[in-house]
């Protein structure tokens, strides 16, 4: 009789389990050691899942990018609020399209050429004195 009593892996997510029957494993198990993150199993093997990787790069990638687009429009919103009323100085009327333009700029990031692992994230402009 075999005995894969220790620890098992499920192919589901790599998860760890201690198995105690002797006998064959269940085909949700393996004994073969999970590699890790992004790894899927296919028989008779773990395999590197390349897209996986990639979707979970862009989400961050994302999530990076709207982080910033919040606090610029945090900063836009009181310059564009002088501007409507008409009492925005020109420094605040140049603050405020510098502003604008990063936005615009942080919102096109999926556009460039090496997306999502090499960016060339917009600078922020200075803060207003």
């Amino acid at each position: 009789m075999v005995d894969h009593r220790g620890l098992v892996y499920r192919k589901e997510d790599g998860g760890q389990q201690i198995w105690g029957e002797l006998g064959e494993l269940p085909d949700a198990f393996t004994r073969e050691p999970w590699p890790g993150n992004y790894h899927i199993w296919k028989d008779p093997t773990w395999q590197f899942d390349a897209e996986s990787q990639l979707s979970d790069v862009k989400a961050q990638v994302f999530a990076e990018r709207d982080a910033l687009l919040r606090d610029a429009v945090l900063r836009i919103a009181p310059l564009q609020y002088a501007e409507d009323i008409g009492d925005a100085s020109d420094q605040e009327q140049l603050a405020l399209m510098e502003w604008k333009l990063y936005s615009v700029e942080l919102n096109r990031i999926q556009h460039q050429i090496g997306f999502p692992t090499d960016i060339n994230w917009p600078v922020m402009p200075e803060p207003a004195a």
